[in-house]
């Protein structure tokens, strides 16, 4: 009775096991399937980074992070194509920097311990920031702000407009010529994040209107 007992033990236990084993393999080949879905090749010169062509793979939590700077960007002037004809340079440059500041303190709040990788979707934000923000920032932000400041309150007095304004900058053909680039490179930046956390939306979507088709 007892080596009876034992036995139907011993089969229940293989079975659990071997139950176990396959729902393990599954879930790790769905994960792995999944995880394939969310690569993504990255065009460094584009977006005015050194290098050529990385592969990145992204997770859920770097979805979130993309969808969060992406969101940034586009609630403000930035992923928007810039007209200097209309657009008031000191407002885009604030913005730019405000949007730097924020990313900065954006990645500051992300517990290491979660990025679940090797980090690569933070390294392309933070070489962002100081390869293609930065030198822009540093070049013309302060230097051109304090110009700005001084010269329109006596502007203000004769009613001139703000785009007039800037238009007699001493350099405002090389500025002009920086803000249009890095407006062409932030773009192309918003787009790359918007690609990565829109994927698993866009994925489902097709799939809604492939089933809805048949």
């Amino acid at each position: 009775m007892c080596y009876c007992d034992f036995s139907i033990t011993l089969d229940i236990g293989t079975l659990i096991i071997a139950i176990l084993s396959i729902i393990a393999i599954i879930v790790y080949f769905c994960s792995k399937k999944r995880l394939k879905k969310l690569n993504f090749d990255i065009d460094e010169c584009e977006l005015g980074l050194t290098g050529g062509t990385i592969r990145l793979k992204c997770n859920k939590i770097h979805q979130q992070i993309a969808f969060r700077i992406w969101v940034d960007i586009n609630t403000r002037v930035l992923a928007t194509k810039i007209n200097l004809d209309v657009d008031n340079i000191r407002v885009i440059n604030d913005s730019y920097y405000k949007c730097f500041t924020d990313t900065r303190e954006l990645l500051k709040e992300i517990p290491v311990n979660k990025l679940n990788s090797d980090g690569e979707l933070v390294d392309l934000i933070v070489r962002f920031l100081n390869e293609v923000m930065r030198p822009y920032l540093t070049k013309w932000g302060v230097r051109y702000s304090k110009w700005y400041d001084n010269i329109t309150e006596n502007d203000k007095l004769k009613g001139n407009n703000p785009v007039d304004i800037q238009k007699s900058y001493p350099y405002y053909d090389e500025l002009s010529n920086d803000l249009l680039s890095i407006n062409e490179k932030v773009i192309k930046y918003s787009d790359k994040l918007r690609e990565i956390a829109f994927s698993d939306t866009k994925k489902k979507q097709v799939k809604e209107v492939k089933k809805h088709d048949k």
